[in-house]
């Protein structure tokens, strides 16, 4: 029963994967990027003709925001972090 549960878990995971990056696709047909995990949609700008595999982490800063111009290129296994910055004002940045 505990195997059934974690399937449907995973079932599910794959199937919120599948329509984000769908929605993703649709809002840029303009470029070949393909989100990998969720993220913000609204965080995120990615100009013509770029093409690569889109891995984005967010920290939910209201200034966090991605964009990234046209005709880029994005390597495999390029993470992009976004508003997650140290503390510059303290003796350490920990």
């Amino acid at each position: 029963m505990k195997l059934i549960g974690c399937l449907c878990k995973k079932i599910k995971i794959i199937i919120k994967m599948t329509l984000f990056q769908l929605k993703w696709r649709k809002l840029n047909l303009h470029n070949r990027t393909r989100a990998m995990n969720f993220f913000d949609l609204n965080k995120v700008s990615v100009g013509k003709h770029t093409y690569g595999d889109l891995i984005i982490h967010c920290f939910n800063n209201n200034n966090e925001f991605l964009k990234i111009g046209n005709y880029v290129s994005i390597g495999e296994g390029v993470e992009f972090s976004l508003g997650g910055n140290h503390p510059y004002n303290y003796l350490s940045t920990y």
